[in-house]
């Protein structure tokens, strides 16, 4: 079964987020009961604003599928993905223009905001659209992988796979060994294993 994540059909539950302001809408879509990883729509009010900085001890990944963010001087637009790294610093946060922003948010364990800057340094990545190309590979202590393909073939990977069709903004998630879905390519891909 494929959601809609354009559809303003939800239960949103407003949420205040680590330092910004207004609060925020948000619905969980699926939550990983061993890690506590998480896959969320947002949607970010026009105005909304986090200008203190800090960071989060897992990583998250974030595709935009509506509006405009900003995230630590990266603009991320429809269909940009951005990937943020455990403990990355977050900084100067808005959502701007005139419908603020709609965002898949996943976190690769709990999301519990630290203000300040981590005692280790990252590089944040900045964004980038999603090309037939696209892809994160595995990286140490962050959970699974995603990429882009034009279509999807038969399954070729067991295990929890979320898919996004970036043509119809449908969103599902497999898990096992089901098939996966007729969906519009291109197709966005997250492995969570």
């Amino acid at each position: 079964m494929t959601t809609d994540l354009r559809s303003g059909d939800r239960r949103w539950r407003e949420t205040v987020i680590g330092g910004g302001r207004p609060a925020v809408g948000l619905v969980r879509l699926h939550l990983d009961p061993t890690s506590n990883a998480t896959t969320s729509l947002v949607r970010f009010p026009p105005g909304w604003t986090r200008p203190i900085t800090g960071h989060y001890p897992c990583a998250e990944e974030l595709l935009v599928i509506d509006g405009e963010l900003v995230v630590s001087g990266s603009t991320y637009r429809e269909g940009d993905y951005g990937y943020l790294p455990p403990h990355d610093p977050r900084s100067g946060s808005s959502a701007s223009g005139v419908l603020g922003a709609l965002v898949l948010a996943w976190f690769s364990g709990p999301a519990t905001w630290t203000p300040g800057t981590a005692r280790e340094q990252v590089t944040h990545l900045g964004s980038h659209s999603l090309g037939p190309a696209a892809h994160r590979p595995t990286r140490d202590g962050v959970q699974g992988r995603a990429d882009v393909v034009r279509r999807l073939a038969p399954r070729d990977a067991p295990g929890t796979v979320e898919l996004v069709s970036l043509q119809s903004w449908e969103w599902t998630v497999v898990q096992g060994e089901e098939p996966f879905p007729d969906l519009p390519g291109p197709v966005f891909r997250r492995f969570w294993t």
